[in-house]
């Protein structure tokens, strides 16, 4: 009888162990290195960046570069344009070299080393062998300036 009572203390605490580590296995980490990122645009001077749906990418910031993608511009209010800002890294083939490419207006980045395609409204894989969304930076627009930072 007193050894069915040590059993239930020494099962609750494995089975505590157990579920601690499934928890902690199941957090997924960060893929693509940290990088400072703290860069804004005018958009008066790159008013292309004014165009709901058009995305533009900034090489030299962040890991594989910036994209910057415009998914409403209020030209009443700039200030209430929602913009969306990723880097540009894949999350499958995390290299500096392997940063997504756009083709004009478009609302996907492609990898050109996987052929992984994103959504840049939410960063989400649609379509490829990458399973994890882009890495997000803030974006805030004031008196019609873009400032992208993390």
């Amino acid at each position: 009888m007193s050894r069915n009572r040590l059993s239930y203390p020494i099962i609750s605490f494995l089975l505590a162990i157990q579920l601690l580590l499934v928890v902690s296995c199941s957090k997924r980490e960060e893929y693509i290195p940290y990088r400072y990122v703290n860069f804004t645009v005018d958009l008066n001077i790159n008013n292309n960046l004014a165009t709901p749906g058009y995305s533009e990418i900034f090489p030299n910031e962040g890991y594989g570069g910036v994209i910057v993608f415009c998914e409403n511009y209020d030209y009443s209010t700039p200030d209430n344009s929602i913009y969306h800002a990723y880097d540009a890294a894949c999350t499958y083939d995390v290299a500096d070299t392997c940063s997504l490419t756009i083709e004009g207006n478009s609302f996907y980045g492609t990898c050109p080393c996987c052929n992984s395609k994103y959504e840049l409204i939410n960063g989400n894989p649609v379509d490829g062998v990458a399973l994890y969304t882009l890495k997000a930076y803030n974006v805030s627009v004031v008196n019609n300036i873009l400032h992208v930072y993390n």
